[in-house]
């Protein structure tokens, strides 16, 4: 009795094994090209570019592609809903990758329909989402138009994530950071971009 629960064990992990080793080789392989700071799939010649951290996944899809450096894989690279994986992939990081020829939107580009406003540590809890094509309107503004101010790093009294969403663009959120300190000062802040912007009272009606 044991032996046979032995054998069964044995070719289970072995069915385990092949359906691993399947699967990674169905993945694309993607060599990094540091000459010209991309990265290319191996099977399609496409080439990728990593966005400015902004851009983020609204969601991590199935596994497409795994990243060779030196030979070795390191990063798995993800497909992001149902957008079309020869134009943009993610990592878990959260880090988008765009074809060649694929131009990044820019926010008001996006023309998005919905911001999550989010508390994000180990998890991403949406606090509030905004619907309102005038408020959302606004908020794209203050941060295209509004007053750059200086980041001052001090710890914030409220810390949440803005994500804009968009039906044009389903699989990609553009992502900033709102900040509110103890002076009462308020500010939107992209930290890749290093691009601070002072928030007035753009979003009071949301976070009080």
């Amino acid at each position: 009795m044991k032996k046979n629960l032995i054998r069964i064990a044995a070719l289970l992990i072995s069915a385990l094994m092949l359906t691993s080793s399947l699967s990674s080789c169905r993945l694309h392989k993607v060599s990094f090209d540091a000459e010209h700071n991309q990265y290319v799939d191996g099977r399609t010649s496409i080439r990728y570019t990593d966005a400015p951290g902004c851009y983020e996944p609204v969601a991590i899809g199935k596994e497409y592609a795994k990243i060779y450096y030196n030979r070795k894989a390191s990063v798995t690279l993800h497909e992001m809903g149902d957008m079309d994986p020869a134009q943009w992939l993610c990592e878990e990081g959260k880090t988008v990758f765009y074809a060649e020829g694929v131009t990044l939107p820019t926010l008001n580009e996006m023309a998005p329909e919905k911001v999550h406003l989010c508390i994000e540590e180990a998890v991403t809890m949406v606090v509030t989402t905004v619907t309102d094509t005038a408020d959302i309107a606004a908020l794209i503004d203050v941060w295209q138009n509004g007053e750059e101010v200086t980041y001052t790093g001090l710890e914030p009294t409220l810390n949440l994530r803005i994500k804009f969403e968009s039906s044009a663009y389903p699989g990609l959120y553009y992502s900033l950071i709102y900040l509110e300190y103890g002076d009462g000062s308020k500010v939107l802040y992209d930290r890749y971009a290093a691009r601070c912007i002072d928030a007035g009272d753009v979003l009071l009606e949301y976070v009080g």
